[in-house]
């Protein structure tokens, strides 16, 4: 990953966590009629397990999103999904 790219010419970027973990990452709306939306980053794993994930930032270089989608991670996968 460059750390000065940034996502607004790709919507699905490739993160690998620190722990080695490979996510499939792309923005993904939450919410609905009664609740206001945003934009969470959708992670889906190898074995194909879709997780919502942190807040999705449009200014957010690649690096910057390697580390919000690995601290998320971290902090995940003790607690559960």
């Amino acid at each position: 990953m460059s750390d000065d790219s940034s996502l607004d010419n790709s919507r699905t970027v490739i993160v690998t966590t620190d722990d080695g973990t490979l996510f499939s990452c792309e923005p993904f709306a939450v919410g609905g009629p009664t609740v206001p939306q945003s934009l969470r980053w959708r992670l889906i794993d190898a074995r194909g397990v879709m997780y919502i994930g942190p807040t999705y930032d449009r200014e957010a270089s690649l690096a910057d999103v390697q580390r919000l989608v690995s601290a998320w991670w971290e902090k995940t996968k003790v607690w559960g999904p």
